[in-house]
């Protein structure tokens, strides 16, 4: 029979960890118990959310008469569909690129903690964040879809605690030049029917 390996003997170690290992230990303890309550925060917000949306849909199904949508697809030409779809494809890729150009404007030559903004900038990223934005506005009350699409680009450039003002700022500048332009083209067309 072999003896088991003996540890050698040095002076004798007390079970308590040191002082400084218990904060640490406090700490960690602390962080997962935070962790564990965001948690079942998300999952609670997600269930309301999403149960909110069941309901919404199953409002909008009840209101609707199928046999009229049917016939009302069924009259459609389909010319003037993908003329219309081709039309959204543009008006979507020109959106997209005019955020892009405003975003790059915002943070070029931007560092926070070292970390260059523009790096994690792409025409890809923009391009999802206008669709989960179109999404989040048509589904949610209250255009939410907007400070989503920020949210987005914000984690995409790093340090979004940081950077989502920034993004937002973008949003909201793109907002107001909507804005004008649309009261341009009022101020036309009240001059083209005053003539």
């Amino acid at each position: 029979m072999s003896a088991s390996p003996t540890v050698p003997a040095g002076p004798a170690r007390d079970a308590t960890p040191p002082r400084g290992g218990r904060r640490r230990a406090d700490a960690a303890r602390d962080s997962l118990d935070r962790g564990a309550r965001h948690g079942r925060r998300s999952w609670l917000a997600a269930t309301v959310a999403v149960a909110s949306l069941a309901g919404l849909v199953a409002l909008a199904v009840t209101k609707l008469d199928p046999g009229v949508v049917v016939h009302a697809l069924a009259h459609v030409n389909p010319g003037w569909i993908a003329l219309a779809l081709v039309l959204m494809g543009a008006a979507f890729f020109a959106r997209a690129e005019s955020w892009y150009a405003v975003l790059r404007a915002a943070v070029a030559g931007k560092e926070i903690d070292g970390l260059r903004l523009e790096l994690g900038l792409d025409r890809g990223c923009v391009r999802r964040a206008i669709l989960i934005g179109m999404l989040g506005s048509t589904v949610a009350p209250g255009r939410l879809g907007e400070p989503a699409r920020a949210w987005v680009v914000a984690r995409r450039l790093g340090k979004p605690a940081c950077t989502f003002a920034i993004v937002v700022g973008t949003v909201f500048s793109q907002t107001f030049l909507n804005l004008l332009a649309l009261a341009i083209l009022a101020v036309v067309a009240v001059l083209d029917t005053a003539l």
